[in-house]
């Protein structure tokens, strides 16, 4: 009678045991699970951050483009103007030279 009583005994203790360990490693899973939704939640913050960073720094070099170009159009035309002036000057001094 001992033997029979004491399997059943044993028996339990086993599928406590199994028990135990399925619940500690599901435990374990849904720590994972949390852990891994949290990286993955920082991910798409930090994500989402450096592109509005950088359509702000395209916006910049849009508006910088602009500017520059707009200042390069600027120097040209002074750049003619002066060169208009320097051939005037030229030709005012090749006429003055010629009537001497």
């Amino acid at each position: 009678e001992e033997g029979g009583t004491a399997q059943p005994a044993e028996e339990q203790v086993k599928q406590w045991y199994q028990r135990r360990v399925r619940e500690e490693e599901e435990e374990k899973r849904d720590e994972m699970r949390r852990s891994n939704g949290k990286v993955i939640e920082d991910l798409r913050r930090t994500i989402s951050e450096k592109q509005n960073e950088i359509a702000r720094l395209h916006e910049q070099q849009s508006r910088a483009t602009h500017v520059l170009s707009t200042k390069e159009s600027e120097l040209n035309s002074v750049v003619m103007g002066l060169s208009k002036k320097l051939k005037r000057k030229k030709l005012s001094a090749k006429t003055f030279a010629c009537r001497t």
